[in-house]
């Protein structure tokens, strides 16, 4: 099988028969077959075998993609794919059926009775003709019709504001149902798998380009905050629209009893989805962590100033994320991702803790320090942390006994 977003070979057809100027000549001046020599016979059957070797070129690539021997990684490259072939079988067939040229070189060739290698040339001209007029009438033009249906929705994933993809989703997925029932190609459960694949992919891909690692973090609190919770709505969205979409031609299925549910792995059709989503997901939690450190007043009582904290912000939150040689978002670096969050976390759990520690030494509050503990604890960043932070409440009790006799000696001498 071969996989890839773009193909020389395949793009390296014009689409059209072509005809040198020499054999031109000999074709349109020639009106007696007695009149040609061997030679020139020769290079008529020549260019009729370069024919029959574009037509047969463009029944390859259809048949390569039907069989799953090419694959496009992207839905967009396999919509050009198809109103390549598309634009290629038409223009072929136009020739065929009329070009002068095309028709005279055909017609000379069927007055030459006496020779075999002719006959047999013309057979096999008639044949693959007629073939390539087949691949049109049921799959090109058939597939073509609904690539051009799903074409608004999947270049929308690509090219509309990160803010309104969504919006896409639904008559998308209309589309792909309407393809799972009724294209010649796309109602085989292998191509309509890897359709869905493709689209997925081109929409984990649109959203980890959008929330690149390091860039995302040189953006505004604010806008990499939305931005955040933007991919992880764009994602959620479109696998939730899968589910109803399913549910919905399974109803029809049952209706009419036919075999039209939509049974495809959605491991595959998923896979890279995920892995972006588990991402974001912790990118969610990042932007939450920087956004309550930076804003809440709770967390006010650990930092002498606002720019100590974007400091804290700076030193142990970002840094780690700034010092990436790699792109996290490449499925295969699953596990150095988890270990860069592990490690994140880790330290994030060990300042915050070490910050917690030193603030409560010159907190005269024990209330503050009660609201900081339980507003790192409803955090929920990691258990180990809301562990450490628990053995604290014994120093707030004591700050608490403390506070309360000194309430009472102060009541007293009043």
């Amino acid at each position: 099988m071969i996989s890839f977003d773009e193909s020389t070979s395949v793009e390296s057809l014009t689409g059209k028969l072509v005809v040198s100027d020499e054999l031109s000549l000999l074709i349109e001046n020639n009106t007696n077959v007695k009149d040609l020599d061997t030679k020139q016979i020769d290079q008529l059957l020549s260019l009729t075998n370069s024919w029959m070797e574009s037509l047969q070129k463009e029944i390859n690539f259809i048949e390569d993609i039907m069989g799953g021997r090419i694959q496009y990684a992207s839905a967009i490259k396999e919509y050009g794919f198809w109103k390549k072939r598309y634009n290629n079988f038409k223009e072929i067939l136009e020739q065929l059926l009329t070009d002068k040229l095309v028709l005279k070189c055909i017609n000379i060739l069927e007055q030459i009775v006496n020779s075999q290698i002719v006959s047999y040339t013309l057979m096999r001209f008639n044949e693959l003709k007629n073939d390539f007029q087949i691949m049109y009438d049921t799959t090109v033009r058939n597939t073509m019709y609904f690539m051009e249906l799903i074409y608004d929705g999947i270049d929308s994933i690509i090219n509309a504001p990160f803010s309104i993809i969504v919006e896409n989703f639904i008559p998308l997925y209309n589309n792909l149902n309407l393809m799972w029932l009724a294209s010649s190609l796309f109602s085989r459960k292998k191509h309509m798998e890897r359709l869905l694949e493709s689209i997925s992919n081109s929409i984990a891909d649109r959203v980890s380009i959008t929330l690149s690692i390091p860039e995302i973090f040189r953006y505004k609190t604010s806008k990499a905050i939305d931005l955040v919770k933007g991919g992880l709505y764009i994602l959620d969205q479109w696998e939730a629209t899968y589910i109803k979409c399913k549910k919905d031609i399974e109803a029809i299925s049952t209706i009419y009893f036919r075999r039209w549910a939509w049974e495809f792995d959605e491991d595959i059709i998923f896979h890279r989805l995920h892995f972006v989503r588990l991402i974001v997901r912790d990118l969610d939690k990042i932007m939450k962590i920087i956004e309550l450190i930076s804003m809440r007043p709770e967390v006010s009582h650990i930092f002498k100033n606002n720019s100590e904290s974007q400091i804290f912000i700076k030193n142990y939150i970002t840094r780690i994320f700034f010092d990436l040689e790699i792109n996290v978002y490449d499925s295969n670096r699953e596990e150095i991702w988890i270990k860069i969050m592990d490690q994140f976390l880790y330290h994030f759990e060990n300042n915050v803790y070490h910050q917690i520690s030193q603030s409560m030494k010159v907190s005269n509050s024990a209330m503050n320090d009660v609201k900081v503990l339980q507003f790192f604890e409803n955090m929920m960043i990691r258990h180990t942390l809301i562990n450490k932070l628990r053995s604290k409440y014994v120093i707030i009790l004591e700050k608490f006994v403390v506070e309360i006799n000194n309430y009472n000696t102060q009541f007293m001498v009043s």
